[in-house]
């Protein structure tokens, strides 16, 4: 359990300095931002409590606002994919129910393929949705709609990548 504390620490601590620190000052094209302090909440295990997951989903939004100074914006659309992460936990048949699954963290091999792009999918684009929509006080016109999906297959494309390089 103490390796998983140390682990869950050492992700929140790099993506956050990682997020706020220098993916924030790149300029991408297109006016693209990439999010990867929001694979902290998509990887915490599956057997942490709802509170516990809203509470650091809201922690990790607020210090990468802090360190950005964007006044909430990440910190409203961490709680958001928090909250979407609790749901479809919750209503998931196979995770959060054994003994196993308090410790486990969601993985691609773990979860497989079909069930891992889903989860990402709902956890990653519900993040994007509230951050540009919040950005730009709306959200469907085609500009905001087009760079918000692009960096969401962005950061859905990084989560697949660190799912390949930091797992065993």
């Amino acid at each position: 359990m103490r390796t998983l504390l140390g682990k869950n620490i050492v992700r929140f601590i790099f993506l956050v300095l990682l997020q706020g620190l220098v993916l924030a000052h790149i300029p991408l094209p297109l006016h693209l931002q990439l999010f990867v302090s929001v694979l902290f909440i998509l990887f915490m295990p599956f057997g942490m409590r709802a509170w516990m997951t809203l509470l650091f989903g809201f922690l990790c939004g607020l210090c990468v606002d802090t360190l950005t100074g964007t006044w909430g914006l990440h910190a409203a659309s961490a709680t958001t994919a928090a909250f979407v992460r609790v749901i479809y936990i919750r209503f998931s048949e196979r995770y959060g129910r054994d003994a196993e699954s308090e410790v486990a963290t969601p993985t691609l091999s773990r979860m497989g393929l079909p069930d891992f792009s889903a989860y990402a999918a709902l956890v990653i684009l519900s993040y994007h949705i509230v951050f540009f929509a919040l950005d730009a006080f709306q959200l469907w016109d085609w500009p905001t709609f087009f760079v918000m999906f692009c960096s969401a297959l962005l950061c859905y494309f990084c989560a697949f990548l660190s799912q390949k390089w930091f797992t065993r």
